[in-house]
């Protein structure tokens, strides 16, 4: 299966928010299962490495180092294997605080572009940036 925005959509369900951190799973179907993170740092980190391993959507700049870095052993590009998770599966993950679709559609500047999709009827929203998909994030869960 090639990977596509139709397919490389995530479904992050928020399971709590605890003094202003969330905490929960992403679902996807270019994960092979379900991503638990502690935090929104951690949250990005993993969304951040599953963007680099699948080179999907390719970063705009190439990160460099100073260190030697190990490459990830990945799929050739645009394509996905046959072990990832069902669209069924994505579909019915539901987090217990908030559950959103993110669709990352670039990654230019070093960051992140894309849409937010609500599940529970808040109206979807656009992020040009990593910081400004933190503060919507934050700003729809400060009433959970």
């Amino acid at each position: 299966m090639k990977l596509d925005q139709g397919n490389s959509t995530l479904r992050v369900c928020v399971d709590s928010v605890t003094n202003g951190q969330i905490s929960g799973r992403v679902f996807g179907q270019r994960l092979e299962k379900p991503v638990v993170f502690a935090d929104i740092g951690d949250l990005l980190l993993q969304i951040d490495d599953v963007l680099n391993v699948q080179d999907y959507p390719r970063a705009a700049q190439r990160k460099r180092s100073f260190a030697e870095q190990k490459q990830a052993v990945a799929q050739p590009p645009g394509e996905i294997g046959v072990s990832f998770m069902s669209i069924e599966l994505v579909k019915t993950a539901f987090g217990e605080t908030a559950t959103f679709n993110l669709s990352i559609l670039m990654r230019q500047n070093t960051s992140w572009q894309g849409n937010i999709d609500w599940l529970d009827g808040k109206k979807p929203v656009g992020f040009r940036s990593v910081l400004e998909f933190i503060r919507i994030v934050y700003e729809a869960l400060k009433e959970a």
